[in-house]
């Protein structure tokens, strides 16, 4: 229970309550039928109304809205996620500078790979081809297809208005293979279109052609099909990984079980949406921590584990977090504080409910008892 020194203007209902929040609720209802008479009643209803404003002026000394939270969580996870991309995308550069090739037999079974990633997933193909409504899809997938088609011009593979330039040297080699360059340049064109997908199906089956490169990249460079300086395949190694921690990171990476089920990435689809979809601020707040119930989505702890590899425990976003959470203890969707019952009620669901472990894992041990010390 609060007491005077921690909350200034606070008066202790010890006298009357045990500070269970059941006695609070008793208390609210008594008060509200007259039980304990006209004096009595005015007198606890006067103490409850200077109370509700000593408790309402010192929450807002650790509150913060969701709308100023969700705003600060969604720009530092934009910052850090286009942070780790630039670093990506130097690495790959030093991988550049030392030049090399794919063998041409590796690249024509690209097509295929993604072809078949789209099949697994349960895409409707008619031929080769997908709906017109996964137009971007489609795009992704000619892009690569001429990528690796030996025949086909290199300046055709990426439109000179997309603006990605090559740096790559020209090396001798056998007319069959495929630069390294060629395919890297056609997957961040891939990726700029990837961005414009405009319906849920065409997002989808966009993401899983991405994906579907990557792996084959890996598997390439895995079965030693990438012939070059060894300065240079060890410096793509480095980008690969580096991409791969950036993935895992910021993007959506689903599983799969031995026997074939998808296990989706929940907490990894939450941050890639804030990144990618630009929400809302409260939007960005319920997607992190629930809407009502705090921490009791099945997803919750994962989220946040995703969320504290991105930014950290002592950065400002997760502080953020912390502030727009307790705002959901005390107040309404409206902005209004709630009842002494109401804020009792919601604290304690996540003081020895299911969300208990969550709410630990958000505010830390010795902040969780600070917080439970003052409610």
């Amino acid at each position: 229970m609060a007491i005077e020194k921690e909350i200034p203007g606070f008066k202790p209902l010890k006298a009357f309550v045990s500070g269970d929040p059941s006695d609070f609720a008793e208390l609210d209802r008594a008060i509200r039928k007259g039980n304990y008479g006209p004096e009595v009643q005015n007198r606890f209803a006067e103490i409850m109304r200077r109370n509700q404003e000593a408790v309402e002026q010192r929450s807002r000394d650790f509150v913060r809205s969701p709308e100023e939270g969700g705003a600060i969580i969604r720009e530092g996870l934009q910052e850090r996620s286009a942070a780790s991309k630039e670093g990506v995308q130097d690495l790959y550069q030093q991988a550049y500078e030392s030049p090399g090739q794919f063998d041409a037999q590796a690249v024509r079974e690209l097509p295929g790979a993604l072809s078949g990633r789209l099949e697994k997933e349960g895409f409707k193909m008619a031929g080769e081809e997908l709906p017109e409504e996964m137009k971007t899809a489609r795009q992704l997938l000619s892009i690569f297809g001429k990528a690796a088609d030996t025949g086909t011009p290199a300046s055709t593979v990426v439109p000179a208005k997309a603006g990605i330039t090559s740096t790559a040297k020209e090396i001798p080699g056998q007319a069959s293979d495929i630069p390294l360059e060629r395919l890297e340049q056609a997957r961040r064109y891939a990726g700029q279109l990837a961005q414009a997908a405009d319906n849920n199906a065409d997002r989808a089956a966009s993401r899983q052609v991405m994906r579907a490169y990557d792996e084959w990249f890996d598997d390439a460079l895995n079965r030693e099909l990438y012939k070059g300086d060894p300065k240079s395949v060890e410096a793509l190694k480095r980008a690969r990984e580096a991409h791969r921690e950036r993935r895992s990171t910021y993007g959506q990476s689903d599983r799969w079980s031995e026997s074939g089920r998808k296990i989706k990435d929940q907490a990894g689809n939450v941050i890639a949406d804030i990144i990618e979809q630009d929400l809302n601020p409260v939007s960005v707040v319920d997607n992190i921590i629930g809407r009502s119930q705090l921490g009791m989505n099945k997803s919750s702890e994962a989220i946040l584990g995703r969320l504290e590899k991105a930014v950290g425990r002592k950065s400002p976003e997760w502080a953020a977090l912390q502030e727009s959470a307790l705002h959901r203890v005390f107040y309404d969707p409206r902005g209004r504080l709630k009842s002494t019952g109401e804020i009792l009620k919601a604290w304690d669901g996540m003081r020895k409910g299911d969300a208990k472990r969550w709410a630990v894992r958000l505010f830390g041990r010795d902040q969780f008892d600070n917080v439970n010390r003052f409610v």
